[in-house]
């Protein structure tokens, strides 16, 4: 395998406000905390230690979230690090997508784990360990119920309601099936692709289970922690900021003038707060929490409650309130002695838009940074390559550009028709001259004229283009296919293939190689030949 790196902004697909962050825009210095680079950690260890967090809570549930199952002694380490005032975590998170999604979820991963061996080796007084956090408390099961695998999508069929996390695992034993189906059996590692999925849905009681059992098995042996924030004990700490959320409505007050002050500065808003940015929560539903009146409303529901009535529930019961978007950060943040996020370019944009309500309850605001993001190209791609006039970097473009690069590329300087625009333009130019001089009438008539002919050369020049175009008809298809396959659906790969093609083909060599060489601090975006 082979990594090469380019700058992000020669690739096709990337948002503005993505690449505003990538660049390191000053528009954005008083969103973050400071731009993120190894030294920068110095100063964000020094803020969280004097942040006072329950960590033996932290172990305590951890342990009882990782009980019964087989754990690396380099996690079980990790676990019983975080009880030391010493030791940090890095985070990355994400929905528990069905056998992962599509392939960011693996590059989040390598990043967070390659970011805390980098600060280990920097930092070598600290702990740090790499976290990742399922979101099972979402209920879009919509966004996490399929995946792509050599362009045929895979789908499980659920009929169950609320937190994706808590549902039951059945059929996604179907959808396992039909995922190896579409594998084969010719990858040399497709079996134990299948053992460790297959083991994953045998075990399961929840959803969660098998979205924890996958990461665990993939990235335990690099000590990789893996948290389900969805604990009673947890939402007890949290406890303040529900009720600040309730009676107050800070973050929406808060947010949208951080929001605002961005979007004047030409920024477009990612994640607009809601009033109440909390959800009624339990098995089997999660509905929003609004306010009519003087009353606290359950949406879709007859439930509702007095102002007293909620908070008591608060007190008694915090697991049946659920943070939304605009949240989840500060409950994350809240219960984790973390000292960074890396996240991709949407979670970065709204992460940007909450400083000043990490501020208002007192929590340090990690360092943001934006994960890796890499194309694979596999060996049958890079033959085709080499039937084509462009190298790998050109594919980053869009089809259109690559193909009219080509075209400009074959076409003879006899056929140069913008030089014969230009010539025509200057012959009627110079006639509308001589035609002043003698009627000013006819001046008019003559550059209608000169219009019509450079209109009927526009018209050749199409023609031949079009010919041109049929005459290297093979080339560029080939160049079309490539573009498709490296960008499947037109989107960029990550963000549509799933990471078990590459895994059945290359096993944990490709896994090893994605640690190593994912260094989010680098800014550079990963072409990975993988031959």
């Amino acid at each position: 395998m082979k990594l090469i790196q380019v700058d992000y902004n020669s690739v096709d697909g990337l948002s503005k406000r993505d690449l505003a962050f990538i660049e390191q825009d000053d528009r954005l210095n008083d969103s973050i905390t400071a731009w993120p680079s190894i030294d920068t950690f110095k100063d964000v260890i020094h803020a969280k230690a004097k942040h006072e967090m329950d960590r033996d809570l932290l172990v305590s549930v951890l342990n009882r979230q990782y009980s019964g199952s087989q754990t690396t002694d380099q996690t079980k380490q990790n676990i019983e690090s975080l009880a030391s005032e010493k030791s940090f975590t890095v985070v990355t998170a994400h929905q528990p997508s069905l056998f992962t999604g599509p392939l960011y979820y693996m590059y989040k991963i390598a990043s967070v784990i390659h970011l805390s061996q980098q600060l280990k080796a920097t930092y070598s007084q600290y702990n740090f360990v790499p976290v990742f956090v399922s979101g099972g408390e979402d209920h879009d099961f919509e966004e996490i119920n399929t995946v792509n695998i050599f362009n045929k999508q895979v789908v499980w069929e659920n009929n169950e309601q609320g937190p994706v996390g808590r549902m039951s695992p059945a059929g996604v034993d179907t959808a396992l099936t039909d995922l190896l189906d579409i594998l084969g059996e010719r990858a040399p590692h497709v079996n134990q692709l299948a053992e460790i999925l297959g083991s994953a849905v045998a075990n399961a009681k929840t959803y969660a289970d098998i979205n924890f059992h996958i990461i665990n098995e993939l990235f335990g042996k690099f000590g990789l922690v893996y948290l389900n924030m969805d604990q009673v004990e947890f939402k007890q700490k949290f406890i303040p900021i529900i009720k600040d959320e309730l009676i107050n409505q800070s973050s929406h007050r808060i947010v949208n003038s951080c929001i605002d002050n961005l979007e004047s500065k030409g920024l477009k808003a990612q994640a607009r707060p809601r009033e109440i940015n909390l959800f009624h929560f339990k098995k089997g539903m999660r509905e929003r929490i609004v306010k009519e009146g003087d009353r606290y409303k359950v949406l879709n529901t007859d439930i509702s409650f007095s102002e007293k009535e909620i908070l008591e529930l608060v007190d008694a019961s915090p697991e049946l309130f659920s943070p939304n978007v605009l949240l989840r950060p500060l409950y994350q943040e809240t219960i984790l002695p973390n000292l960074a996020y890396i996240g991709g370019g949407g979670e970065i944009a709204y992460w940007t838009e909450r400083k000043k309500q990490f501020e208002h309850y007192n929590i340090p605001f990690p360092l943001l940074i934006r994960r890796n993001s890499a194309l694979q190209v596999n060996g049958s791609i890079q033959k085709q390559l080499g039937k084509t006039p462009f190298g790998l970097h050109s594919f980053l473009s869009t089809e259109l550009e690559l193909t009219n690069l080509f075209l400009q590329e074959h076409v003879s300087d006899d056929f140069s028709l913008s030089d014969s625009k230009a010539a025509i333009a200057d012959i009627f130019e110079a006639l509308a001259n001589k035609a002043s001089g003698v009627d000013q009438s006819l001046t008019s008539f003559v550059k209608a004229e000169s219009a019509k002919q450079i209109k009927a050369i526009g018209h050749i020049e199409a023609k031949l283009k079009k010919a041109i175009k049929a005459k290297n008809d093979v080339q560029l298809g080939r160049i079309s296919s490539i573009k498709s396959k490296l960008y499947p659906h037109n989107k960029l790969q990550e963000r549509y293939e799933n990471f078990a093609q590459y895994y059945a083909a290359h096993g944990e060599e490709w896994i090893l190689f994605l640690v190593e060489n994912l260094n989010p601090l680098d800014s550079k975006f990963s072409l990975i030949e993988l031959g």
